[in-house]
């Protein structure tokens, strides 16, 4: 069976992060490409002639059918649709797909300091098992581990700097060092994966642009602004207290307090750096990453969009 990734559905591409994604496969003339619309969705697609949307209700022959001559699926789904992701994977099974993406795209989940920090880990470790499963069905799978979105972070605030009013809250010391891709890298991430299905198959592949701390984040922003910042320290302990009590409260605010715990909490086992604690497993040479922007380059560009805002939950 050709190993060759052409025809891709991608499932979640009218999000934020799915959008990015879609962005990068449009970028290349090499893929035709179906994104899948859940029935009465207001989600938005760009205009496209290598881009079908169809509708689907998600059930399992609507699944089948919309994956049906498709070489790969790519899953961007979050929050409560991270259950849904074992029905997609049979779906592909039966419509003969040859390669799915989980929905990862992120923090190092792999990590047992992580997984123990925010439980919804536990259901993607769960579909990871099944995929394993599936592998004797013909089908193949890749996991993407890019660390922190840090441009995308950085202008909606999530990353704790507040650029219309330039403050800042940094963790611990804020030295932390932690592993970042920018939006343009993970399209490209995504597109040379499917580029090369054989070295990427049954396994997480890890990416990223640079890495980054906390304090030098700060640094480059204050350079980038020509303003000193405010700096509120907080620490691990507190943070982490504090999203327990939140949580206990329904207050889903803690459960992203717990997402920022592990990029940038002084936590011993995160992971987090990709160039020191994922080294053997960090895949920029083989996807062509190397040379990118740096911190510095990044923060510039941002800061001279404009487009930023105080912090909201992404």
């Amino acid at each position: 069976m050709s190993t060759e990734l052409k025809n891709i559905v991608i499932i979640g591409g009218g999000g934020n992060l799915g959008g990015i994604i879609l962005r990068g496969l449009l970028s290349s003339p090499a893929f035709t490409i179906t994104a899948l619309k859940r029935q009465g969705s207001t989600s938005t697609f760009p205009t496209s002639p290598d881009l079908k949307v169809v509708e689907s209700d998600y059930s399992f022959d609507s699944l089948v059918a919309a994956f049906t001559s498709q070489d790969a699926v790519i899953s961007i789904i979050g929050g409560m649709g991270l259950g849904e992701q074992k029905g997609f994977v049979d779906a592909a099974v039966k419509a003969g797909v040859k390669r799915f993406f989980p929905s990862e795209f992120g923090i190092n989940g792999q990590s047992e300091v992580t997984k123990e920090l925010t439980p919804f880990f536990a259901v993607k470790q769960d579909l990871l098992d099944y995929l394993v499963e599936k592998e004797r069905d013909g089908l193949t799978w890749t996991g993407v581990i890019c660390g922190v979105l840090f441009d995308w972070c950085l202008s909606n605030g999530f990353m704790g700097f507040d650029l219309t009013t330039r403050q800042a809250i940094v963790w611990d010391d804020g030295n932390t060092r932690f592993s970042g891709i920018n939006e343009a890298d993970l399209g490209k991430a995504v597109v040379s994966i499917l580029h090369h299905p054989v070295e990427t198959a049954n396994k997480f592949i890890y990416v990223s642009s640079f890495s980054a701390t906390q304090n030098e984040t700060l640094e480059a922003l204050e350079k980038a602004m020509s303003a000193k910042w405010k700096v509120i320290r907080v620490t691990t302990e507190e943070q982490l207290s504090g999203a327990k009590e939140a949580l206990s409260k329904g207050d889903m605010a803690g459960a992203f307090t717990l997402v920022r715990a592990t990029c940038w909490s002084n936590l011993p086992g995160l992971k987090q750096h990709f160039d020191v604690d994922e080294k053997e497993r960090l895949a920029n040479e083989l996807l062509g990453l190397q040379g990118g922007e740096s911190v510095q380059a990044t923060i510039e560009r941002v800061v001279a969009s404009g487009k930023y805002t105080a912090d909201k939950m992404p």
